[in-house]
């Protein structure tokens, strides 16, 4: 959370989240970034573009997953608004 708290959450259904509920996560339009390691950042499509504020927990995480040395095209190093970050390994994303 743009807070810096961060919670475990999981799915209300078996099957997995749906759309309606990702969105209420973070709050609108609902983008998938892949991450290393099978992980995803779930995050707001257009969070940028409207002004969501900056979210230092998970500017963290992208930062160390994509170094701007190694990965420089479209990546400003900013992640924005409430986000989810699947894996697979819940104590590595706790950290």
């Amino acid at each position: 959370m743009v807070s810096g708290e961060k919670k475990i959450v999981f799915p209300k259904k078996k099957s997995g989240f749906d759309y309606e509920e990702l969105r209420g996560y973070v709050g609108g339009i609902v983008q998938m970034v892949p991450m290393p390691k099978g992980r995803r950042l779930i995050c707001h499509d257009e969070g940028k573009l409207i002004g969501l504020p900056k979210n230092e927990e998970a500017t963290k995480i992208w930062k160390a997953a994509y170094p701007i040395e190694d990965y420089s095209l479209n990546n400003d190093e900013l992640v924005v608004g409430d986000v989810l970050i699947t894996g697979r390994n819940i104590e590595e994303l706790l950290k």
